[in-house]
């Protein structure tokens, strides 16, 4: 019975040895649950997550968004905006109409240097027609050129500009019921105030007694001296 005894301790013993070497060994833990989790946690897991989203979002949509839309933008309104209307606004205006003497610019020039000539002021009239650049066109011009300077050559200085007589308007009133509107300033326009009619009426009146409108400045100016001297007033005979 002790022998029996004995030998069971002994078993015992070297069970409990055993585990304790095995426990050593594994760092105290099983050695199923240090193994298996480390290598399909630690590996299989990052790869999948960090490779394939990282070269598809970098590569892609930069080569498509950063380089099309630039190319398209920058060069096709600048070609059509940039030449197209310059041409046409430049080119269609010029060719308007031949110049000849019954064209509307050929007329409004000849309207305009008669109207300088009347007031006897030929060599405004002459320049004029001369800078107009229609004489080659328009040979009819030197014509008047020439009516112009036999006129000029007819003229003869005023031998009185110390006599010249000064007339004076205040400004003209169209609305003439202010003259009698009962206010303050009924008595100024209806004393000095000029209608149209009027001033249109006493220049014609003026005209048809042999009277010739000129410019102040026409009468006298300041010579180099300082000094004011009379000007040299050409008008026809009668004048």
């Amino acid at each position: 019975m002790m022998k029996s005894y004995r030998s069971l301790l002994a078993m015992l013993l070297a069970v409990m040895l055993l585990l304790s070497a095995c426990a050593d060994s594994n760092g105290g833990k099983p050695a199923t649950e240090a193994t298996q989790p480390s290598q399909t946690g630690a590996t299989e897991a990052p790869t999948t997550e960090n490779t394939t989203p990282s070269s598809t979002e970098s590569t892609e949509p930069s080569d498509t968004e950063g380089t099309e839309p630039s190319a398209t933008e920058s060069t096709e309104p600048s070609v059509t905006q940039g030449t197209e209307p310059s041409a046409t606004e430049e080119t269609e205006p010029s060719f308007t109409e031949p110049v000849n003497e019954d064209s509307y610019a050929v007329q409004e020039l000849i309207a305009r240097a008669d109207f300088i000539a009347a007031g006897y002021d030929y060599d405004k009239a002459i320049a004029m027609i001369r800078e107009s650049g229609y004489l080659e066109e328009v040979p009819s011009l030197s014509q008047r050129i020439e009516d112009y300077t036999i006129a000029k050559n007819k003229l003869r200085r005023y031998a009185s500009p110390e006599t010249i007589t000064h007339i004076f308007f205040h400004s003209l009133i169209v609305d003439t019921d202010r003259a009698f509107d009962g206010d303050y300033e009924e008595g100024g326009y209806n004393m000095y105030m000029t209608t149209v009619a009027e001033f249109k009426a006493i220049l014609q009146q003026m005209y048809d007694r042999g009277y010739v409108l000129i410019s102040p400045y026409q009468m006298a100016y300041e010579n180099e001296n300082g000094k004011f001297v009379y000007g040299d007033i050409m008008l026809p005979p009668g004048k």
